[in-house]
């Protein structure tokens, strides 16, 4: 079964992380700042460790959204060799995979691989980033869009930075898509979690994210961990400087982004930007299956998710408008309701 293969391997890089000490940072000397803020999450300083951050956020989301995206004439970017999709789980991931086999132009080698799955863990970051940057190095021009990812840094172990894009979802919509899939999933992982997963007010306690994930619970603020990366500032659960990271990328070394919601307007940018490399195909995907189970869409709900990814819904917010202005600047429609877009 995949996904007591999949839990198995997870178990066992936590105890090889227990066993070190902790998530491994680029550098073996970690700076003060990340040796301190990762003691009060161990010694489980809560409130220290909350405080800034959700404060911050909370302040931040009465502002509006667009922060720094700087202004840039629209231009076709030049043929890349290596083109990576940064993709997110429950993030519109298989539709867009989808699409990028039918789109794609039939000199360009699409490329995945099981073995992507352990980008996830810092360990496996270099063998995974050699076997990607070889197969583009042979000539081949190659989308790469495997497992799922967290923000690779090529730049580190000697290799050129891909030309990278990425979609990001309404963060309260893909916990509540994950909490429900992982309930509808057959084999001994779905049935553990349908007998013994906690129900989704207890998923969405405050503080969780930094007390514990309670078993068969999303991780809060997934979307921040996926964009900022491995090692220093990046931790797990995110903090602030963890998502000033994220943000980072997003907004410096995305080339394009999009949102699961205009996901046919994402299309339309994609096959816009890299006319090398996808033909003009805008097809449509799957009906939003959020609205499954819709006793558990009340208010309170929905505010204890948005609360509990409040990183996530910040970097939403960047995405969209990031969206905005790469169509503003190419003179494409984006369409401001969803009556014409499939989630």
């Amino acid at each position: 079964n995949f996904f007591e293969v999949l839990m198995q391997k997870r178990k066992e890089r936590r105890r090889a992380r227990e066993e070190r000490g902790g998530w491994r940072s680029f550098d073996d000397d970690e700076d003060d700042d990340f040796r301190e803020r990762r003691r009060k999450l161990k010694e489980g300083l809560v409130a220290d460790a909350l405080s800034e951050p959700r404060t911050r956020i909370d302040e931040n989301l009465k502002k509006p959204a667009l922060d720094s995206l700087e202004d840039s004439q629209c231009e076709l970017l030049p043929k890349p060799k290596l083109l990576m999709y940064l993709r997110i789980g429950k993030a519109g991931s298989s539709s867009f995979r989808s699409w990028i086999g039918r789109a794609k132009k039939k000199h360009v080698v699409k490329s995945s691989g099981n073995d992507f799955e352990y980008i996830l863990d810092y360990d496996h970051e270099e063998e995974v980033v050699r076997k990607i940057a070889n197969r583009a190095a042979k000539g081949d021009v190659v989308v790469h869009e495997g497992q799922h990812v967290y923000y690779p840094n090529f730049t580190r172990f000697g290799y050129k930075q891909p030309i990278m894009f990425t979609m990001m979802r309404d963060p309260s919509k893909r916990y509540l898509s994950q909490y429900n899939y992982w309930r509808t999933l057959s084999g001994k992982f779905g049935a553990d979690v349908k007998e013994k997963g906690a129900d989704l007010s207890e998923c969405t306690q405050p503080g969780n994210e930094y007390t514990g994930v309670p078993f068969g619970c999303p991780t809060p603020n997934y979307q921040t961990t996926y964009l900022c990366g491995h090692g220093p500032p990046c931790v797990k659960p995110p903090d602030l400087a963890t998502y000033r990271q994220a943000k980072k990328h997003l907004l410096e070394n995305m080339a394009v982004v999009g949102i699961v919601e205009k996901f046919l307007t994402m299309q339309n940018l994609m096959t816009h930007y890299f006319p090398s490399i996808f033909n003009k195909l805008i097809t449509k995907t799957k009906t939003n299956v959020t609205n499954k189970k819709p006793k558990l869409h009340t208010p309170v709900n929905w505010t204890a998710m948005h609360e509990l990814n409040h990183f996530d819904h910040r970097l939403y917010e960047l995405a969209i408008n990031k969206m905005k202005q790469l169509c503003d600047q190419c003179g494409i429609e984006y369409p401001e309701d969803d009556a014409d877009e499939q989630k």
